[in-house]
This record gives structure tokens, sequence and C-alpha cells, in this order.
């Protein structure tokens, strides 16, 4: 009995040989993807493609379920020349640019401040009358209406089943403020 593993295979495509390859694949979703086999694991059966990226110096990493491919278009072996080390990684570099990106999501998610306040005085008018919730974002009015920023009449939205009653909510929001007497 053997002990040696069977090669890896793509759709009847070993994929042992290939690393350092340029190669030309089309997906199971007909998308052409070319680039240079940078790894192959048999463990999660994914391939990284590299290829060199939008900025001098720097290159971009594709990562395949292997039997997301549908065809190896083409494989050129790897020159003499290609350098199996793998490159160096500054983890500083790594993290600080990871920081960066959680950052700019987190900023694209935050709202305004005109947002947050209209968002308030909008809910304050609505939940006199209705029964309201915060999700994210967005204001739920009796679990079938939803007003999303920023807050205006017609940013509601709601199921074709429920417009009689989103067209009451609109109401309720385009309704000016009642008026408070002065205390004497």
């Amino acid at each position: 009995m053997s002990t040696e593993s069977a090669p890896t295979t793509t759709n009847g495509v070993n994929l042992d040989w290939a690393v350092g390859c340029n190669l030309e694949l089309k997906t199971t979703l007909g998308e052409e993807v070319s680039g240079k086999l940078f790894s192959f694991d048999r463990i999660t059966n994914c391939l990284v493609l590299s290829k060199p990226g939008s900025k001098p110096g720097t290159i971009t990493y594709r990562f395949l379920k292997a039997n997301f491919v549908k065809e190896v278009c083409s494989a050129e072996e790897a020159s003499e020349s290609s350098d199996p080390h793998l490159p160096y990684v500054d983890l500083e570099e790594s993290w600080h640019r990871e920081e960066q990106a959680v950052r700019a999501m987190a900023m694209q998610e935050a709202p305004s401040v005109g947002d947050i306040e209209a968002g308030q005085k909008a809910f304050s008018k609505l939940s006199k009358k209705w029964k309201c919730r915060w999700e994210g974002r967005a204001i739920v009015v009796e679990e079938e209406v939803t007003l999303n920023p920023p807050y205006r009449s017609e940013d509601f939205r709601a199921e074709e089943d429920f417009q009689g009653m989103l067209e009451e909510i609109r109401e309720t929001m385009e309704e000016p403020p009642a008026e408070t007497s002065p205390r004497s």
C-alpha cells in the first residue's frame, strides 16, 4: 500500500507541476482569469494566482477554489529564472494597511452629523404614533416599513402589501409639528 498521495487535479488537470507557471483559466462562470500560479493547497483545494498590482512594485493575489476552474486554457512552464522563494512580507506594514482598511469601512458606515439629527427627529416623530425600532442606521416602523438615511419622506420602503400603511406613515412625517402654547 502506497503512502504517497495522488496528484492534485482540477477537472482532470494535475496542478502539482504548475507552481510558477503562467496560467490562463476559465471559471465555471465563464470568467477568464490569468496569472502566475503562486500556490496550490491540497487541503483547501485552493489555488492562488499572482500578477503585478495596479501600483508599481505591488502584487495582486487572486484566490480560487480549484473546482471553480472549468478549464485551463493555457499554461506556460516557469522560466529557469523564476525565484522559488516566497517574497518578504512586512507584517507591520500589513497590519497598518489592515487598520486603514477597517477604518475606511467604518467611516463609510458611520452616519453624518446631519443624518444623525434627521434620524433622531424622524424617530421621535414616528414613535409618537407607531411602534419603531432602530436596525443599524434604518428606522423600522411596525416591522413592515423601513426609513433609510437621509430620513426623508421618499426614503421609506415597504413591501407591496403594506403600501397603505406606508402612505399613512409618510403623512405622519409630513404633518407639521404640534404647536405648544407657552406656559403662564
